[in-house]
């Protein structure tokens, strides 16, 4: 006759694997969702920072005087050059990031006193994905007719 075997407390291997497979998914789940969670910041962040940099220089072109707007050329510039607080900040250490911003200016036909003006503005995430955020407006010799902006 066979004794029959004691029950002893305590996992079997089998669970403690299948409970460390769970445990191990949760933390590769929680550390891709604050990878993820962190991208969507500083995307935010650089989208805010963009708009700003945007109203900015639709605030500065307002400031002038037709003369000025009429001379304007298309440019590309690291830095806020229209502002005398910011001539020597790079919009990079504005930013925490690589950001430029470019201007175009165009005479849209028939209108010779109608300038659109659209700024740009472009950096890369911190994945490495390039985003860019414009503003067109459309400057008159009697003032700012209307401006919008795109993502």
């Amino acid at each position: 006759m066979q004794c029959p075997r004691e029950k002893k407390p305590g996992f079997t291997l089998l669970e403690v694997a299948l409970g460390a497979t769970i445990l191990a998914v949760g933390f590769v789940g929680m550390v891709e969702a604050l990878a993820l969670g962190s991208e969507m910041l500083d995307t935010a962040q650089n989208q805010t920072i963009a708009a700003q940099i945007v109203q900015a220089e639709v605030e500065y072109l307002r400031m002038q005087n037709w003369t000025t707007i009429q001379n304007l050329t298309s440019t590309s510039a690291n830095y806020l050059s229209n502002y005398a607080e910011f001539t020597s900040t790079s919009l990079a250490t504005v930013a925490g990031t690589s950001i430029t911003l470019a201007r175009t200016v165009a005479s849209p036909d028939p209108h010779p006193n109608l300038r659109q003006i659209t700024m740009t503005v472009t950096w890369t995430s911190i994945t490495g994905k390039i985003h860019s955020r414009s503003c067109s407006a459309y400057v008159g010799k009697y003032g700012l007719n209307v401006s919008y902006q795109k993502l």
